[in-house]
This record gives structure tokens, sequence and C-alpha cells, in this order.
């Protein structure tokens, strides 16, 4: 059997499943089995993922790991938790490991805030995040490499026992939210250029610093009207339920997430990292089961990363700009 060391040992011992999660890349065969068999009901685990892991934690020192800090939101990611989330994005750590020659550790959270203080902190070496955090990184001396293909949409689903039909009617009614969130950071900019304020005698945004699929639960509090959250999630929720709730507002689009690098990350790994993301193609099987585990990836999301341009740039400081956001400071 193959022996960590036992700082992780310790580690797996007494940490929580997020921990768990953080550190699944280190653990032995037996580790592995553990959290495979709690999980098997919640998530199917393709191909050869974990005795590939296994295999790659022989050859690679968790030493040298690069820690790659990812956001991840999307309902279908997130809805059965930490672990789960870990378990569809291993094909990924994996690959980014084979590519880079170097151990790969997916530091996995639900809030764009917490990959954001991992970065002051100097804990990760890459990050995938949100609009809203890469704009605050690039004052730290980050640097975006590729962005995803894919713009984020922002709602507020509704009741329908709540009657809104221009966004003037939303004064006075009760949303939960992610706070931190760029969906919400982009829903409160939205109503405010059109006079609806979240001050007091505006609308009330009660926070749930949780996930969308956190959010998603909530709404159906009787305490509250409806939530801001993402469009995709939105309509998965009204497809499901499309009795109960609607879309009341969308919000200005946001750009897509942004794969982030540390000053400090070696220029070679930095190419070998973006040429490795930007060569990722659905139509190779292969790839296909790296990309399912990606935050809301269909099938259609032929090639889910793209080059950063320049206007990329420019939307990530306006972004900044607009919701006049604190800079992050490094710790």
């Amino acid at each position: 059997m193959y022996n960590v060391t036992n700082k992780i040992k310790e580690v797996y011992m007494n940490r929580t499943i997020k921990m768990l999660s953080k550190t699944m890349i280190a653990l032995s065969v037996s580790s592995l089995a553990m959290v495979v068999t709690a999980q098997q009901n919640a998530v199917s685990v393709k191909g050869n993922a974990f005795t590939e892991r296994v295999n790659l934690t022989k050859e690679y020192p968790l030493s040298n790991a690069i820690t790659i800090g990812w956001y991840t939101g999307a309902i279908d990611s997130n809805k059965d938790g930490l672990s789960s989330a870990s378990l569809k994005l291993l094909p990924l750590s994996n690959f980014i490991t084979t590519q880079l020659g170097r151990l790969s550790v997916l530091d996995i959270d639900f809030t764009d805030a917490s990959v954001a203080n991992q970065a002051s902190l100097g804990n990760v070496d890459v990050v995938y995040t949100s609009a809203l955090i890469s704009s605050q990184l690039l004052d730290l001396g980050w640097k975006p490499l590729v962005n995803r293909n894919l713009n984020l949409s922002g709602v507020i689903l509704m009741k329908k026992s709540i009657k809104v039909e221009k966004p003037e009617d939303l004064k006075g009614k009760k949303l939960t939210a992610n706070l931190t969130s760029t969906v919400n950071y982009m829903t409160t900019y939205g109503l405010s250029k059109v006079g609806v304020s979240t001050e007091v005698g505006g609308v009330k945004i009660v926070d749930n610093a949780g996930s969308q699929y956190d959010v998603s639960k909530i709404v159906n509090d009787p305490n509250v009207d409806g939530a801001i959250i993402r469009k995709e999630v939105a309509n998965a929720i009204i497809k499901k339920n499309p009795e109960n709730f609607y879309i009341a507002y969308e919000a200005p689009v946001a750009p897509g997430h942004t794969v982030m690098v540390s000053p400090n990350l070696k220029p070679e790994e930095v190419n070998k990292l973006k040429d490795a993301l930007l060569g990722l193609n659905a139509d190779n099987p292969t790839d296909r089961v790296i990309l399912e585990g990606l935050d809301g990836y269909t099938v259609e999301d032929k090639k889910p990363f793209k080059e950063i341009k320049e206007e990329d740039i420019s939307a990530m400081k306006d972004i900044y700009s607009l919701l006049k956001l604190k800079p992050l400071q490094k710790k």
C-alpha cells in the first residue's frame, strides 16, 4: 500500500470533509476508497480517475505540488457538497498534473471570497474564480491566463405569489442572496442604475453566504419573496416548479470565470497550463470526462476556455470601478 506522510494522515484524520476534499490528491488507496464509498450514491466518477490519482501521487511529490483555488458555484456541481465537487473535478486535477509534470491540488470552495482570501494569503498558485475576484487580484500582481467561455448572468427569481412587473416593484421585497457573489454585485448594480436601491426603503437582501444551491433552497422560505441567483440555476428551479416561480429581473451580464496565475509561478509553467486548458475539446472523449466536472458545463460547450483579450481585462477593471470594490490586501 502507498504510504502517505504523517502530515497528510493528520490532515485526513482531523479536518472536516471540506479539508478532506482539498487533500484528496494526497490520500492513500484505503483513504480514497473511504471517500468513494461515502459518495457512491452522490456522484458518478468516470474512468479510472482514482487509480490514476494514486499513481500520480507516487510519481510526483506532494512537497512540490501546485495548489489551485477553484471556485465552483452552479447547482449541478455542488448540490451534493464539497466532496462531490472534488470527485467530479478529480479528472481535471489529474490532467493538470500530467500536463505540468507536477502534482496538482484543487482547493475547492463554493464562495469566490474564500478563493480570494487564499490568494491574498499566498496559499494558492493559481485560481479559477469570478470576474469580481479576478478584477481585484489584478492589483496584487496576478495575471489572467484564460477565460471561461461562459458569461455569468444573474437574475431575481420571484415567487409567483409576488407580483413584479417593473424594477420599481421590487422595493420593499425581501430577497436572499450570497452578498459576496458576482451575481449579487451585478444585480444590485443594475438595480441602482434604474433607481432601485438596496439601502433602507429599497430592496431588502438577506445574506446567505453559501453556494448558489444553498440560495436556491432558501427561496422556498416563507420569510423571503425571492432570490438573487444565477440564471441557469433559476431556470433549473423554474423547470421543476413552473407554477411557483418566475424571473422578475435580469442583471447586466458579467464576464465568465477566469483562470488567474500568481506572479510567483514560473513562466514555463504558465505557458504549459494555458496551452493545456485552451487545448481541451469536448469532441475528444477523454477531454469530455475532464470537462464534465466544470461549473455549468454542457456538451455543446466544445471549447470551454478561450484566450484572454484586452477587452476582457478592461471588463474586469470596469467591474472593479463600477462596483466600487475594496482592494484586496496581501496578508
